[in-house]
């Protein structure tokens, strides 16, 4: 591996360790300043809204998820003329999956107490929260295409950069809503929506600027470029639902089947494991532009070595947070959250984040099945096993009283 593709790399993972780091710290303190606020239970409602903007993430997992993977792979071949069609097609279709989220979600905030508990005196602010948290994913769908141009060209550090400043924009918005003005959860989407707008705005200019080869012209569209994405991404979708009903409908359930208050007390616990899963995401992520590098310049040898030290690497960052929550969790939950159950938080947090002892270090290896199109057998894996924990879930909790402890066991 060249020395140049050593120090991109460590750049790379440098920049996405700060991002997480800004990440958290903004976690760590936004969370309970906002709950404090307005209490567990509002709290809930915006984890919730996150919850469902991950349920309609289904709608463009098909379309984007392989579109990275085709569009380098082009660019490595030299194959400038090929790439501006996939780009042009995924952002074509991307604008169609716009329209037709914009209506979904109308559809959904309209009737969203039907679907859900919601007490009386939050009803008007929910809704407004779930309408402007869907604003915010149809922002993210126009942005996906266009940080491709981040991984094509192995830049994730400039992506982490833009990551950190959003997040500082953002934790400014949410601050100075309830500083100036009076507590309602609207204010969290508020923020997130402009930190998107604004890496929207940010990832336009670097696309420009990184792939200048690259350009928007409508007239390039190709349905067949389309298909071809849909047909290779529609294994991720399948991959997508099993880990929602693996764990991300962990909220909705305790909403449901237990309470508001429920929901609330699980989505505080589910805040360190959703920063543990993210810091596990974006390390994993920093190997798979040169793993997608190496298989379009047909290098087995660095493909191979370039996995071997991405699950070195993946289990450091895995086992050692995996056991200082373990170690420390309670004496970190009763300083953060005072006023919460540290003991119970603790026990909802670990089980939450368990099962990334085994899945954490072998994150590499998920990256070859996108990169290689051969997602099929690993999806048909995991939505079995999804299958059979949502069902486990649902009779644990019709026969015994392990509440919420059920939800995440």
């Amino acid at each position: 591996m060249s020395n140049k593709a050593n120090r991109q790399l460590a750049v790379n993972l440098i920049a996405q360790i700060a991002s997480f780091l800004v990440s958290f710290g903004i976690s760590f303190f936004v969370t309970p300043y906002v709950t404090n606020k307005l209490g567990s239970d509002a709290y809930g409602f915006i984890t919730l809204a996150d919850n469902f903007v991950n349920y309609a993430s289904l709608i463009t997992i098909a379309l984007n998820s392989m579109a990275s993977r085709f569009i380098t792979i082009k660019i490595y071949e030299n194959k400038m003329d090929e790439a501006n069609v996939y780009f042009n097609s995924v952002l074509i279709g991307n604008t169609i999956l716009t329209i037709i989220a914009g209506i979904l979600s109308v559809v959904c905030v309209i009737n969203l107490e039907k679907w859900i508990n919601i007490p009386d005196g939050l009803v008007t602010d929910v809704k407004l929260t779930f309408l402007i948290v869907f604003l915010n994913f149809m922002v993210g769908i126009m942005t996906s295409v266009f940080s491709i141009a981040f991984f094509s060209t192995n830049r994730l550090d400039i992506s982490s950069r833009r990551s950190i400043e959003a997040n500082l924009i953002r934790a400014g918005i949410v601050l100075g809503g309830y500083v100036f003005f009076s507590p309602r959860i609207i204010y969290v989407a508020i923020a997130s929506i402009t930190a998107s707008i604004f890496i929207l705005v940010a990832d336009i200019h670097y696309s420009r600027k990184l792939l200048p080869e690259i350009k928007i012209n409508f007239h390039i569209f190709e349905i067949r470029k389309v298909i071809e994405l849909i047909e290779a991404g529609i294994w991720n979708v399948v991959i997508k639902l099993s880990q929602i009903l693996t764990n991300g409908l962990d909220l909705l359930i305790s909403n449901l089947f237990i309470s508001s208050s429920a929901m609330g007390i699980l989505a505080i616990a589910q805040t360190v494991p959703n920063v543990m899963s993210n810091l596990i995401g974006s390390i994993a992520n920093v190997f798979s532009p040169e793993m997608t590098i190496y298989y379009a310049q047909k290098d087995k040898e660095m493909l191979v070595k370039s996995i071997s030290r991405g699950m070195r690497m993946m289990t450091v960052f895995t086992i050692i947070p995996d056991a200082l929550l373990i170690a420390f969790g309670t004496q970190f939950f009763r300083l953060w959250m005072p006023g919460q159950n540290a003991q119970q938080l603790c026990v909802l947090a670990v089980m939450c984040v368990i099962n990334t002892v085994v899945s954490g270090p072998i994150q590499p290896l998920y990256q070859v099945f996108t990169i290689t199109n051969k997602v099929r057998q690993n999806a048909v894996a995991m939505i079995i096993y999804g299958i059979i924990s949502f069902l486990l879930t649902l009779a644990v909790l019709e026969v015994t009283d392990l509440g919420i402890y059920a939800i995440v066991g």
